[in-house]
């Protein structure tokens, strides 16, 4: 592991709000730049263009077969302007494109956007093709657009929509808990 800063580390033991399969990484950076992620992997045949963009979590996954899956995931607080948070929608798929043309065993890749969504950024998000997925209460946003360039599912997703979900999910192993207890 490497870089991981609090936030980073913090994040790390709440991956299962995102997904469960997660939880078993090979390699973690944490506002890290994209040149130092692609050092660090220790890429064959790498392009001259290595960026100093700092994802804000970049986690690797090694499979059976030598290749490996990616997470990269933008957090933009609840602060986070509209410039901010519109920038978010092109620096992602920029860092991942660079990922991919760096590291040839890349397979999977998962991005996530994590911020709040108002109405603003709900028409930047719609005006970028991204479609409305179905996520538990109506309030809840969750958006999701496949990059078929970059062979990415990229998500954007709101922050009461990543904490109802994950409580949805795992609700009923949380009942078996209790109910033991």
């Amino acid at each position: 592991m490497t870089d991981a800063s609090y936030t980073g580390r913090h994040w790390l033991s709440n991956l299962w709000l995102l997904d469960d399969k997660f939880m078993t990484y090979s390699y973690v950076a944490s506002d890290t730049t994209v040149k130092k992620i692609i050092d660090d992997i220790e890429a064959k045949n790498t392009e001259t263009y290595k960026t100093n963009n700092r994802p804000d979590l970049s986690i690797f996954f090694n499979k059976i077969n030598g290749s490996r899956d990616l997470i990269m995931i933008e957090l933009k607080g609840s602060h986070a302007d509209k410039n901010e948070k519109d920038k978010s929608i092109s620096e992602l798929p920029n860092n991942i494109n660079i990922i991919r043309r760096n590291i040839s065993d890349v397979c999977k890749v998962w991005g996530y956007i994590i911020t709040t969504i108002d109405d603003d950024f709900t028409a930047t998000i719609e005006n970028q093709d991204f479609d409305r997925l179905f996520a538990s209460g109506e309030e809840n946003k969750l958006y999701h657009r496949y990059y078929d360039k970059l062979k990415a599912h990229i998500f954007v997703l709101d922050f009461n929509t990543l904490i109802s979900d994950a409580s949805a999910r795992n609700k009923t192993f949380l009942d078996i808990l209790k109910s033991e207890v």
